[in-house]
């Protein structure tokens, strides 16, 4: 027991000096030295607390880019941080862009190193703890590369760097300044910059409709009804795309969805007849619904959605209904 505990101490000792050798003057180290320890195993304080819980990383890099776990010297049996240290920047290597040194462009953000190194030490067993120190070169004009070779002057525009830190995607202006969150880098903004109507192309519906402020929601044609036959006509491919758009509504927070939601679900149902709450809203609803809320014809468009874009954008919203 005795001999066990020395070892462990001892191990303890030189990954201390290790680590001060790194950062302190050689000089100071020449010769040799000894020392003794006395332990006294009948004197008992509790339990020591765990002294090498966080695993210091200089530069990330690819460091836990699908890392193994060695088997014969798992650190992260104990290790239960691993501290990132300026892993948001100060160098262009660590600058988190996909061009870290083109200054024209100040949101073309990379998380990826950053995001894949997170998931690598979560597969180990620890936690990612993220040190945010740098300010990348390309929000500093004037940067200087001092200590640690790291950019030791603050950004330029506190409101672009903090668009950065807080990791979203943002629609700005031309001053990087925040309009409203994006769902997806692979979200199209189409802008009539003379009128000032946006539209926005999106797999992520419900995000736009919990995220943004509006007073209106409007569907475009996308099924007619016949009043007089009941029936309904849908052109290809749009049936999922109903289902779709309807599913967002009923799934978001917004009051204004829940509105919508409810005024076609409650659409060709008599005053005095009950609403299933857990009945679907019916593609007839919404034809109907689309009728009722415009004064324009039944009939849907064939155009495509691009085509439908450019003629929101242009004020050409004769077959989109609005929601009076």
């Amino acid at each position: 027991m005795k001999k066990k505990i020395l070892v462990s101490i001892i191990a303890i000792i030189i990954v201390g000096v290790i680590v001060t050798l790194a950062i302190l003057p050689k000089g100071i180290y020449y010769g040799e030295a000894s020392a003794d320890f006395a332990i006294d195993l009948s004197q008992k304080n509790g339990i020591a607390s765990n002294v090498v819980s966080n695993n210091n990383i200089w530069h990330m890099g690819e460091s836990f880019y699908d890392p193994q776990v060695n088997e014969n010297y798992n650190v992260f049996e104990f290790v239960e941080y691993v501290q990132l240290m300026q892993c948001s920047g100060g160098t262009e290597d660590r600058d988190l862009f996909k061009e870290p040194m083109n200054f024209d462009v100040l949101d073309d953000y990379d998380f990826e190193p950053l995001i894949k190194n997170c998931a690598g030490i979560l597969k180990l067993g620890a936690k990612p703890h993220l040190k945010l120190g740098g300010v990348p070169l390309k929000y500093t004009k004037d940067y200087l590369q001092d200590g640690f070779g790291m950019n030791v002057y603050p950004p330029d525009d506190y409101d672009v760097y903090y668009n950065y830190i807080d990791g979203k995607l943002w629609r700005v202006d031309a001053l990087g300044h925040r309009i409203y969150q994006v769902s997806s880098e692979n979200d199209k903004i189409y802008i009539n910059e003379a009128t000032g109507v946006e539209v926005i192309k999106t797999d992520n519906i419900t995000f736009y409709l919990d995220n943004l402020h509006y007073q209106n929601i409007e569907i475009s044609r996308a099924s007619t009804w016949d009043p007089i036959t009941g029936d309904i006509t849908i052109p290809d491919g749009s049936e999922q795309r109903i289902d779709e758009v309807i599913a967002s509504i009923k799934a978001s927070s917004n009051k204004i969805a829940k509105r919508v939601y409810n005024y076609y679900k409650n659409t060709g149902v008599e005053e005095d007849e009950d609403v299933d709450d857990s009945s679907e809203i019916t593609y007839k609803q919404v034809a109907l619904g689309n009728h009722e809320r415009s004064s324009i014809d039944d009939q849907f468009t064939n155009k495509s959605d691009d085509e439908v874009i450019q003629d929101y954008l242009n004020g050409k919203r004769d077959y989109i209904p609005d929601f009076v």
